[in-house]
């Protein structure tokens, strides 16, 4: 079972991730005629900004039983990696990004699917499955279509955050509830 003072640390991350996310998915969704650069750019800073969020989630983690902080911990710094590489390669082939950061979102998608029971409580184990399998899906066109990438690979990845966006938030706060139920239970 997650501790008080583990939740307490994890909510707020998930609910910055949630957030960073739908404004993310908002920025390519809004200005889909902006420059490729620009919005590689756009990608990296939310690259750095969730995998720092991240990375934060799976240090609080580090005492639980569990190992799958190490998980987290690797999915946040894999992230930072790539927005750093996207600032100083702003014209990277844009392929080759596409295609790894479709590999990303397979990863993390899995670990989404894999991990609930040990991450979060009974209520959010629905919601980071279905987080899981957006993920994936949308990790699936990216690697395998990239081609078609360009200005498709920015609808599909700002889609996947605005529908993904919403369901981490909402697993935020189900992590918050349960906060304040141990509270109030006096765990």
């Amino acid at each position: 079972m997650i501790g008080s003072h583990l939740l307490k640390n994890l909510w707020w991350s998930m609910l910055t991730r949630g957030i960073s996310l739908i404004l993310f998915g908002l920025i390519l969704l809004i200005w889909p005629g902006a420059t490729l650069a620009i919005a590689v750019l756009i990608l990296a800073a939310y690259l750095v900004i969730d995998g720092s969020a991240r990375m934060i989630a799976g240090i609080f983690s580090v005492s639980t039983k569990s190992w799958s902080w190490i998980w987290i911990i690797l999915l946040g710094l894999t992230e930072i990696i790539l927005g750093i590489v996207a600032f100083k390669f702003p014209d990277l082939v844009v392929i080759r990004f596409i295609m790894l950061i479709g590999l990303f979102l397979i990863i993390n998608g899995f670990h989404q699917i894999i991990s609930p029971d040990e991450n979060y409580v009974s209520e959010a184990k629905n919601l980071s499955i279905l987080a899981g399998i957006f993920s994936i899906i949308a990790g699936f066109l990216l690697l395998f279509r990239p081609i078609a990438g360009g200005t498709a690979f920015f609808w599909v990845l700002g889609l996947y955050a605005l529908i993904t966006g919403p369901i981490i938030i909402a697993i935020s706060f189900h992590l918050k509830n349960e906060i304040d139920k141990r509270i109030a239970s006096g765990k």
